[in-house]
């Protein structure tokens, strides 16, 4: 064979690159979880004891602005990991098809793909 005739080297599973860094993502939603329900908590302590006094009634209004900004948050973390794994193949010269993109992790497509 000649050096083009020559079979390129074929990745395992092992060596598998996965374009979207799923585990990455999971960090960055708990900890911006974990960040938003301390900020949300405090704020209804800080609130409480400058204004009228601390009511549970309070605490709800800041879980749910917590709640919101965590939406936000997620959105931007997947969406950004989901297009920097969408650059990565283009640059790559992979299919923007493959199972490892998109916006759901893996474990959550093999369980969809065995129900079908």
């Amino acid at each position: 064979m000649t050096d083009a005739q020559e079979p390129e080297h074929e990745t395992t599973h092992a060596d598998e690159v996965h374009l979207v860094d799923w585990h990455r993502v999971g960090r960055r939603v708990r900890a911006s979880a974990l960040v938003l329900g301390g900020l949300a908590v405090l704020a209804w302590v800080v609130t409480g004891a400058v204004g009228d006094g601390i009511v549970l009634s309070d605490l709800w209004n800041w879980i749910g602005l917590g709640l919101l900004a965590m939406f936000v948050a997620e959105v931007i973390f997947v969406g950004g990991s989901a297009l920097r794994g969408m650059l990565r193949a283009g640059e790559e010269g992979e299919r923007l098809a493959g199972g490892d993109v998109g916006i759901l992790p893996p474990q959550v497509t093999r369980r969809i793909r065995r129900r079908e």
